[in-house]
């Protein structure tokens, strides 16, 4: 995470000073990682906590970044908060039937957004069967003629 801050700050050059003074007090109040996340060019970060350490983390980032500064103060509430990592998305299918109706339903939504046709639909696959594992966009043409992914 940190290294990931480091090269869009450095390369993409997509950060701003207040967040990577944020992403330094959040690493300096016990962060284990710490990074811009979102769009850039300011706005938010994500930081890694121990579990026993939030409490301490949140005092700590609440007294060195948002405190001093009362536009900050006014939205620590909201600003600052704590978030559990979720599973990720995910589409797993069973059944050849399952697809068809993904691939129609997900067709009725583009169109119904304005969208064109896509030319060779794609969609999130687990790449393996853990549900931590690793996802990859796959070409559904795979699935048209019968073969299965691993």
């Amino acid at each position: 995470m940190n290294r990931s801050h480091a090269s869009c700050r450095d390369l993409y050059e997509c950060s701003c000073p207040e967040l990577d003074r944020l992403v330094d007090v959040c690493l300096k109040s016990g962060a284990v990682g710490s990074r811009l996340t979102g769009a850039g060019w300011g706005g938010c970060a994500v930081s890694m906590v121990p579990g026993e350490e939030v409490e301490s983390f949140l005092h700590a980032v609440s007294e060195a970044f948002y405190r001093p500064d009362p536009r900050r103060a006014a939205m620590e509430k909201q600003s600052l908060f704590v978030s559990k990592p979720g599973g990720g998305a995910a589409i797993f299918l069973t059944e050849r039937d399952e697809l068809s109706e993904a691939l129609l339903v997900g067709e009725g939504v583009r169109r119904a957004a304005g969208a064109r046709p896509a030319s060779s639909p794609q969609v999130l696959l687990p790449r393996s069967s853990s549900l931590s594992g690793l996802l990859e966009t796959t070409d559904l043409s795979e699935y048209s003629s019968g073969r299965r992914c691993t």
